[in-house]
């Protein structure tokens, strides 16, 4: 189950998670992210280096790598695909992750001076190189968001002559480079995808069948039902009892997610930061947690997340109603 109908499956115009889940069966980044340690490993890639400095990445690709036609699939196909990303007839929402690269936000702005290009060198079909702005120790976790995936050029070239370049997606023009090809997809009710033949890793499952609730009261009742495998949402109200009679079918993950209110500063009396102040003091983030939430969520004191390694979350925020 994923929880809505995708906009998008073009990688590069996604926004949602549900999206993405779909692209990261039916692509595959430069590096993609472990499950277990949430840290980037080898995908496409099969190794990286960075000078001492961090300003330069070099990023050697898996030899003989393929779409899912069988044609081949080159460092020339990641430097374009990035610079389709960034180009601001795209207008990519998650664009603005690649700004690290050197001349990308001004590229990206449409404000890049003439004669001058990104940092996105090829150097020879198995080789990328990414010259940065400056020091960007998590590039390779960067390289993982679909929005760095590579896209079909020729097919989108090909199409583009005929006016079909916007529905490249479809299944009847699909190609992708991941370990799932696309086979049908039926708006509001299925998405249908096979095995790639043509993938570096073979695929342990023959297909995968994305079904789209957008409530999860209904996709835990077809989950229940034995209409699907696998959901990964469920209603507050269910978690005690599936901890209780069901623990083995139940499984509690880290997500990099904050929930948060946000003011119209333009109205009163939310233009006096005295009341937005006493408002954020009265909210009880862990009653929240602890007593409605019911999922081991954390209470937030600011934007990032308080597990990440490095980060302290600031204080003065707490409970204090009066």
């Amino acid at each position: 189950a994923i929880g809505a109908e995708p906009r998008e499956l073009d990688p590069q115009l996604q926004g949602t998670f549900d999206e993405m889940c779909v692209s990261l069966a039916l692509f595959e980044g430069l590096t993609a992210i472990d499950e277990r340690t949430s840290l980037p490993v080898p995908a496409a890639a099969e190794r990286w280096e960075t000078t001492a400095d961090g300003l330069r990445w070099t990023f050697h690709l898996r030899p003989d790598l393929r779409w899912s036609d069988g044609s081949p699939l080159t460092a020339t196909d990641f430097a374009w695909s990035l610079q389709r990303a960034l180009s601001p007839a795209l207008a990519s929402e998650y664009a603005y992750v690649l700004h690290p690269i050197r001349g990308a936000q001004a590229f990206n702005a449409g404000t890049l001076p003439a004669g001058e290009t990104t940092g996105i060198r090829v150097l020879d079909p198995l080789t990328l190189e990414l010259a940065l702005e400056r020091p960007t120790p998590h590039l390779a976790a960067i390289l993982a968001l679909p929005v760095a995936f590579p896209i079909p050029r020729a097919l989108l070239e090909k199409l583009g002559a005929t006016g079909e370049a916007r529905r490249w997606t479809r299944p009847e023009h699909f190609v992708g480079n991941g370990p799932f090809t696309l086979t049908a997809w039926a708006p509001n009710r299925q998405i249908a995808l096979r095995r790639n033949p043509h993938f570096h890793e073979p695929a342990k499952l023959a297909a995968i069948v994305f079904y789209p609730f957008e409530q999860a009261t209904a996709q835990e009742a077809a989950f229940r039902t034995g209409q699907l495998h696998l959901t990964s949402e469920l209603p507050a109200a269910r978690i005690a009892d599936y901890r209780a009679n069901n623990p083995a079918l139940l499984r509690l993950d880290p997500f990099l997610e904050t929930n948060f209110l946000r003011f119209n500063t333009t109205r009163p009396p939310l233009d006096d930061a005295r009341v937005r102040r006493a408002l954020t003091l009265a909210i009880d983030r862990r009653a929240l947690v602890e007593k409605v939430a019911l999922a081991g969520q954390q209470p937030a004191t600011g934007l990032l997340s308080p597990e990440l390694p490095g980060y302290t979350p600031p204080t003065g925020v707490a409970f204090d109603p009066d």
